[in-house]
């Protein structure tokens, strides 16, 4: 399934997301070398979905110019609780999944070796071996863009702490698609930032989101939240600002437990708040930590963004597969 240590390899990380589904084509010496993007359309079921995720590796080779046959591993970044071991998908809520054999089915459609993990953990992973050179060796990593995902690092490897999204940090907030009630996904996500913008507006106030966008503000996007953010947008500023204080909830009681080297923050409500993200996190810490809890973790920004999830996805394939090159072995 694998060509040998001696010829050229190439990996593609996919990130199978709620409404999207992206692979991205990476070389050995990890430069990306081409992509292809499908809807996810999760509701014809887990079996098509899986159909057009495995289509979705064919175009990202096929726009790399690369027979599918060149491509060492696949490794699939997915938004729920995964079997390490396994490959198999526990439990996805937003996909509505339960107990599917993703490795499996993938590996049955493409004939490659197939790696899965969660989605927070594989950015995790991005963060750790690819910005931060593999050095930190506890590394807790959040991010926040159309979903929330979390990840916990260790010893460059992956662990098991549950799904970070799914943690409750707002016991009135609004229902999950897990079921629950104020999960951190529920209230730090970028569909809970609109949901605020837009109640906001038809209470008086005013956006310039309908100006972009028109008066469906869930059509707005990562850089229309740029742009209104860095306008002084006030209703934007305090929906963005709010998931900040969400996202510094959950860190302070992971910190507490975890006792992490370095907290990154990434996603894409990283790219639109940048710092400020950052400042508002650091405050949450400050007034939430006990003293001596955690207090010299270091907080740090990803400049990965959106690209996080499928990096850490090809990282994943690269180290667990049967080439290792250096860039990526965390050794």
């Amino acid at each position: 399934m694998a060509h040998g240590d001696d010829q050229p390899g190439y990996w593609i990380g996919v990130e199978l997301g709620v409404g999207r589904i992206r692979a991205t084509v990476y070389s050995a010496a990890f430069g990306a070398r081409g992509t292809a993007k499908h809807s996810t359309k999760a509701q014809r079921g887990a079996e098509a979905v899986m159909a057009r995720a495995a289509r979705c590796v064919r175009d990202a080779a096929d726009e790399a110019d690369l027979p599918l046959g060149s491509i060492r591993g696949v490794g699939v970044a997915v938004p729920g609780t995964v079997e390490a071991d396994t490959g198999r998908v526990t439990s996805a809520p937003g996909l509505g999944w339960r107990l599917t054999s993703l490795k499996e089915a993938l590996e049955g459609l493409l004939g490659l070796p197939v790696f899965v993990e969660n989605e927070g953990a594989a950015a995790a992973l991005a963060a750790q071996a690819v910005e931060f050179d593999s050095k930190p060796r506890r590394l807790l990593g959040l991010f926040a863009g159309a979903s929330v995902s979390g990840g916990w690092i260790e010893d460059g490897q992956p662990r098991d702490r549950g799904e970070i999204a799914h943690m409750m940090v707002a016991s009135d907030g609004p229902h999950c698609c897990c079921g629950a009630v104020g999960c951190l996904d529920a209230v730090a996500g970028f569909p809970a930032i609109l949901a605020q913008v837009a109640a906001a507006a038809r209470d008086g106030g005013r956006t310039m989101l309908t100006d972009l966008v028109g008066a469906n503000l869930k059509d707005a996007r990562k850089g229309d939240l740029r742009k209104a953010f860095r306008a002084g947008d006030r209703l934007v500023i305090s929906a963005l600002e709010d998931a900040a204080g969400f996202l510094g909830l959950a860190a302070a009681r992971l910190i507490a437990k975890l006792r992490p080297d370095l907290l990154v923050l990434g996603g894409a409500l990283a790219e639109v708040m940048g710092e400020r993200l950052k400042a508002i996190v650091e405050q949450v810490l400050k007034n939430r930590l006990p003293a001596g809890t955690g207090g010299e973790v270091t907080l740090a920004v990803s400049a990965l963004g959106d690209d996080a999830a499928v990096i850490g996805a090809a990282v994943l394939a690269a180290r667990q597969g049967t080439a290792k090159p250096a860039l990526l072995t965390g050794s």
